[in-house]
């Protein structure tokens, strides 16, 4: 179940959850190690849930600040426009955005997978295998997987409730994803109005984020007799 209808919101407390439970983990594997010799196999996990803690804190303060712009989004006021659609109308728009949330999924699980690989590697030697440090490991693996696959999901993305759009000059909700490109770490490249059957607004905006520096390239489907609107819109992002 979402902790809230705002996705920034959901995003800054998975985020919070995270260092919490880092820093948690972090306590309890040093209290651990503090009872046993040490060697760096068994302490490289340490320093991966240090990490995460701190990565956790400042990407869940990044998704509350955003949580107050889509607020503001969502409020009703100095709106461009509010269209509903029909799911056959934006099929492809929402199938690409299910893809983009399974393809994240799936970098955090390999980058994850891959340093507790690499932490692997200290725990062999020539008196052969330390199995302490290797169900480290495996805890942590398996703590991911269930986290993953099972605690996401649960917050994650649904189509049934993302048949509307709603933009203003610096920001917009379509097809389940909240677009922000006038924030911290954003700016607009271009907005444009293309006449056709549909028409579309297209909007390109770059921004940084866990991943590093991306160009997100938006396009609107325009609803039939909205045509004016959509143009007044695009200029209305361009000249704010």
């Amino acid at each position: 179940m979402r902790f809230s209808d705002n996705p920034e919101k959901n995003n800054a407390i998975i985020w919070f959850v995270i260092a919490a439970g880092s820093l948690g983990l972090a306590f309890v594997f040093a209290v651990i190690l503090s009872l046993i010799p040490l060697t760096f196999g068994r302490f490289y996990p340490l320093c991966l849930l240090g990490t995460l803690s701190f990565l956790g804190i400042v990407m869940g303060l990044a998704f509350y600040l955003g949580s107050r712009k889509y607020n503001s989004l969502v409020s009703g006021e100095d709106i461009l426009a509010r269209w509903s659609y029909r799911y056959e109308e934006i099929a492809s728009a929402l199938g690409e955005e299910e893809k983009r949330q399974k393809k994240m999924r799936m970098v955090v699980l390999f980058f994850i997978f891959l340093m507790l690989g690499m932490g692997l590697l200290f725990c062999f030697d020539k008196n052969g295998v330390d199995v302490l440090a290797v169900s480290e490991y495996a805890f942590l693996g398996l703590l991911t997987l269930v986290f993953i696959y099972f605690g996401l999901p649960a917050m994650g993305f649904s189509p049934s409730g993302a048949m509307d759009l709603i933009l203003k000059k610096d920001s917009a909700l379509f097809a389940g994803r909240f677009h922000v490109w006038r924030f911290w770490g954003s700016r607009l490249i271009a907005a444009d109005y293309t006449p056709g059957i549909p028409a579309n607004i297209t909007i390109q905006y770059a921004f940084s984020s866990e991943y590093g520096p991306q160009v997100i390239h938006l396009s609107i489907p325009v609803p039939a007799g909205r045509e004016r609107e959509a143009e007044r819109a695009a200029q209305g992002i361009r000249t704010a």
